[in-house]
């Protein structure tokens, strides 16, 4: 499995509503992908996020990223929206607990 991690930020004060962007115009596009595992959206405060796209090939996760940039760039363009970091890796140790495995919603 491989990952692929994005840094952003953001104008404060907007979380919910940029999650409920991600949540109805995103999630199932990235979950509709070949080899998707899972993906994460997470409030680190401070108008800081951080998302975690988990592919079962090093090629999807890649195709991943090209996604998420293409859908920032056109649907979240009356944001202050900057990606400040991006990572991505060969997955080393995974455990998810099985009640875990349902889809959280903004």
């Amino acid at each position: 499995m491989f990952a692929s991690i994005r840094r952003y930020r953001f104008a404060r004060g907007l979380t919910d509503e940029l999650a409920r962007r991600v949540d109805e115009g995103f999630a199932d596009q990235i979950g509709a992908q070949p080899g998707f595992v899972s993906y994460e959206f997470t409030d680190c405060g401070d108008g800081e996020i951080v998302t975690i796209s988990i592919f079962r090939e090093a090629l999807q996760a890649e195709t991943s990223r090209e996604l998420a940039q293409r859908w920032t760039e056109e649907n979240l363009d009356d944001f202050e929206f900057t990606r400040t970091e991006m990572l991505a890796g060969e997955v080393l140790v995974s455990r998810t607990m099985a009640e875990l495995l349902e889809s959280a919603h903004a």
